[in-house]
């Protein structure tokens, strides 16, 4: 249906007994109440049938269960304009919706297309507090793999309609292509954010919750997360985000703040497994490569940085004892992804104290720490974690949950 327009009282009785309402290339409004029983509850549009939709509304749907399919043509990048999600009940704290980006592929032509961009996804007459947001790809060109294929929503609105009503509480990540939310959520979007899991998410993705005013419980997947955290000033000192990325060297920001005062939260970096962070070695399997990636973290802020509140790297799962509690001090370091840091060695971890199960270097620019993950007392990196914290910091066991 191409458009809202021939959607009406009379055109609706016409159509039933249908499962996806199909409004390829479409714009307009689409009313579910139009149909009679809960009306439509899944939509498409698939940019091979009618080319890209425009700006598409679709109102009265039910609170849980509704969910859109936005389909790019073989190939064929889709440029979508907006899709705007509005509720039958505005006044409600359970709503959840779906929306799900998929990338079409597969013509061996060259390069990752048939990517799909939508540009404006929002929920402005009752704010959705589950939404889900699935990015995936059906197709591969030869030689690519599906974090070659990014999929974009240019800005994400979901917003409270007043008193009854949370907004976006909970965001769901998930798919096997990345996702990328370019605009940076509106404070009136995070005002009751506290939930980011991505934990189902194999492709990489890419968000900036800044403006979040709440402590966040973030769970990664097992691609890369580069996530920007929040700065707000209504956030409370100390009501920081607990961030667990379960795997894929990820990038978070935790904001910078002010020079003077830091950033206002305590965050917590949670690491349970040697697999959270991954490091590629050299041809030869002796050096760290210098194209490694590492797990990156912006904005930490140390006991010794002295700011208003300090962040945490949460290691208590493995489980260290006596001596490992401690820190060995490196000092000055060779950058670990320079290209000439050692995969090995059998006494980074050593120090006049003992087998400790944290080292902790810098290279003069960067600060790196280093975890026993498989408390053997020799470094190896194949099995154990390595962490770069961006600028030189001073790190001792008080800035760890063992």
């Amino acid at each position: 249906m191409s458009t809202g327009l021939s959607l009406n009282a009379t055109s609706a009785t016409q159509i039933t007994n249908f499962e996806i309402l199909d409004v390829s290339g479409g714009a307009g409004t689409y009313n579910a109440s139009l149909f009679a029983g809960p009306g439509f509850t899944s939509l498409q549009a698939d940019s091979a049938i009618a080319g890209n939709f425009g700006a598409v509304v679709v109102s009265n749907v039910a609170s849980t269960g509704f969910a859109f399919n936005a389909i790019a043509a073989k190939g064929i990048n889709a440029g979508d304009t907006s899709l705007d999600i509005q509720l039958k009940t505005a006044v409600s704290t359970t709503d959840s919706a779906t929306v799900t980006l998929t990338a079409t592929d597969g013509d061996n032509l060259g390069g990752a297309n048939g990517q799909v961009n939508i540009g404006v996804v929002s929920a402005t007459t009752g704010g959705i507090e589950t939404f889900n947001i699935v990015s995936n790809v059906n197709g591969i060109d030869a030689g690519l793999k599906a974090t070659s294929y990014t999929n974009t929503i240019g800005t994400l609105t979901d917003v409270s309609s007043g008193a009854g009503d949370s907004g976006l509480v909970k965001l769901v990540l998930s798919g096997n292509a990345n996702l990328t939310i370019t605009t940076a959520l509106a404070a009136a979007t995070t005002a009751n954010l506290t939930t980011i899991d991505a934990s189902a998410m194999t492709g990489n993705d890419t968000l900036d919750v800044s403006s979040a005013v709440k402590g966040l419980t973030f769970l990664g997947g097992s691609g890369v997360d580069t996530i920007t955290f929040g700065t707000a000033v209504a956030l409370s000192l100390g009501s920081g985000a607990s961030i667990a990325g379960n795997g894929g060297n990820d990038v978070f920001n935790l904001g910078t703040g002010t020079a003077l005062a830091g950033h206002p939260t305590a965050d917590t970096l949670v690491y349970k497994a040697a697999t959270d962070t991954t490091q590629t070695l050299d041809a030869t399997g002796t050096k760290i490569s210098a194209t490694s990636t590492l797990e990156t973290i912006t904005a930490f802020q140390s006991v010794a940085d002295a700011k208003l509140s300090h962040d945490t790297i949460d290691l208590t799962t493995f489980g260290f004892t006596s001596t490992a509690k401690g820190v060995a001090q490196l000092g000055a370091i060779a950058a670990v992804n320079g290209g000439t840091f050692a995969a090995t060695s059998a006494t980074l971890f050593t120090d006049a104290g003992g087998a400790r199960g944290i080292a902790v270097g810098n290279d003069g620019a960067n600060t790196y720490v280093f975890v026993d993950a498989n408390h053997d007392g020799a470094f190896n990196a194949s099995q154990d974690l390595v962490i770069k914290m961006v600028g030189v910091h001073t790190i001792s066991s008080a800035d760890f949950a063992l």
